[in-house]
């Protein structure tokens, strides 16, 4: 997992204070972030965090914020784990 830019991680905790564990649209979520970003910046936003998987698709119109623990715990994980079976070659 690439480390996100300030922009990415704003965008992500504004979206997360204001939907938390909740079931959200894209026009909520611009809606929430129109006073701080242009249209093309947030969806450009909005993508690059569903490719961290920090946002997930649930069906065409549906989406959820994924934690960002549970996240950097897995993406942790994997890199121990490829490190160690790297070193131990």
């Amino acid at each position: 997992m690439k480390l996100c830019d300030k922009r990415v991680l704003a965008l992500y905790f504004l979206l997360r204070s204001k939907f938390n564990e909740d079931v959200f649209n894209i026009g909520e979520a611009w809606e929430v972030s129109r006073n701080y970003f242009t249209k093309k910046v947030f969806m450009n936003l909005f993508k690059r965090l569903k490719k961290l998987n920090l946002i997930v698709q649930l069906s065409p119109m549906e989406y959820k914020i994924q934690d960002l623990c549970s996240i950097l715990e897995e993406s942790s994980f994997r890199y121990l784990s490829q490190r160690s079976k790297s070193s131990s070659s």
